[in-house]
Parts: structure tokens; C-alpha cells; sequence
């Protein structure tokens, strides 16, 4: 299967395919939370698809790069680094860590939107876009297009559950994520080596919908 290229002329119109009946990869926004929420809902779509890999992009203040050291990314799947390697081609500062291939995006709005949007318009693999920091109108278009728009906030919160509320009434599909990651599981969050578990089984059950209904991903490589 392959997607129009995207690189390095701007994001395109619609993501398509060029082989009939190819399923698009899901793509999934994440609004709020911090890096280590990202990686889990990122890891849950690794763990659905048959590829056994996701994509994550982090925006915001709170998004650290996480652990670097080598006893983190020596475990990385084939499948991430090679998609890390990939997006480092194209000047992204991307890396492989577990199921994951992580990119930071750029500090600025409008130039994190644009790289955010290339990705997705060209991915392969599932797809989630962690926008960690304050919402801003450049992220707006990536917004409508998500097959999925996850709310995080505190446990005990109820503003996920309302901005969630309001998001499925605007027909955009949605779901509140009222978690906050321990200082145990942190570290393999971050590291792409753990999920969401049973922390958020609605949010779950979500993330392995959207895989399924796009046709399990693409063939593991």
C-alpha cells in the first residue's frame, strides 16, 4: 500500500490510497494530558494494529523528551526504528522508543501544525498527534480531520467528560481520558513499553474500534 507523498511539499488534501480498498491508517488527537498519557493511547493503537507499531506526535510544554538512554531504546521494535529513521530523513526530530516512533514537534504553532499534518497525511501507521500544550487555532484543521479526539484531564475532572460531550454533539468523535500516570508506570510510558491498561477501558475499547474499523493496520514488516 502506498499513500500520495506529502514530502516536502505541504500536507494533502485527503489521505489517499492508490490500491482499492486500502485501509486508511486511524489517526487520533489528543488534547491535554502530558507525554506519558500520549505514549499509553499511542501504545494501545500499537498493540490493535497488526504492525504492532504507532506514530506519535508531542507538542507543548508539557511533552520532555522522556528517557534517552540506551537502556530504553535498545528494546525498540524494528518496525519503530525504521519509521523513526524515516521521519529523520525528512528533519524530524523523531526516535524510537518500544512500540513507538516519536517525533517532538516544533515549539511554534503554525510549523508543529504543518509537520503534524504531513504525518498524518502520509502515514502508513496509526497515528496520534499529543497536543500537550494550551490549544491554539493553528491546530484547528487537525482537529476536524481526527478519526478520534481523546480529552484528557485530572481523575475526578469533569471538564474531559463535558469538551468530550460537546465534541461528539459537534459530530466529532470523542472521548475523556480523566487519568494521571504513576511515578512506577511513568517511566515505561514513556518509554513505549506499557499502555493504558485498565486505567481508561472506554478509551480502550475506543482506540481498538478505530483499528479494527480501518482494517487492523497494515501487514507487520
Amino acid at each position: 500500500m502506498s499513500r500520495v507523498s506529502v514530502w516536502p511539499g505541504g500536507r494533502s488534501a485527503a489521505r489517499v490510497e492508490d490500491r482499492a480498498g486500502a485501509a486508511l491508517a486511524p489517526s487520533v488527537l489528543l488534547l491535554g494530558g502530558d507525554a506519558a498519557v500520549g505514549c499509553g493511547v499511542a501504545f494501545e493503537l500499537a498493540r490493535a494494529s497488526s504492525s504492532g507499531c504507532a506514530l506519535l506526535c508531542l507538542w507543548g510544554s508539557a511533552a520532555p523528551a522522556g528517557p534517552v538512554g540506551p537502556g530504553w531504546t535498545a528494546g525498540a521494535g524494528r518496525r519503530a526504528r525504521r519509521e523513526a529513521a524515516r521521519l529523520q530523513a525528512h528533519g524530524l526530530a523523531a526516535r524510537a522508543c518500544g512500540r513507538l516512533a516519536r517525533v517532538a514537534l516544533p515549539e511554534a504553532p503554525a510549523p508543529a501544525a504543518a509537520a503534524a499534518g504531513r504525518i498524518t497525511g502520509a502515514a502508513v501507521l496509526p497515528v496520534v498527534v499529543a497536543l500537550v500544550g494550551p490549544r491554539v487555532g493553528a491546530f484547528d484543521e487537525l482537529l476536524a480531520e481526527a478519526d478520534l479526539i481523546v480529552v484528557a484531564t485530572p481523575p475526578g475532572s469533569t471538564i474531559g467528560a463535558l469538551a468530550a460531550l460537546e465534541l461528539e454533539r459537534g459530530r466529532a468523535p470523542a472521548a475523556a481520558c480523566s487519568w494521571t500516570p504513576g511515578p512506577l508506570s511513568r517511566p515505561l510510558l514513556l518509554a513505549g513499553r506499557l499502555g493504558l491498561g485498565g486505567a481508561q477501558p472506554d478509551v480502550g475499547d475506543r482506540l481498538r474500534g478505530l483499528v479494527a474499523s480501518a482494517g487492523r493496520g497494515p501487514a507487520p514488516a
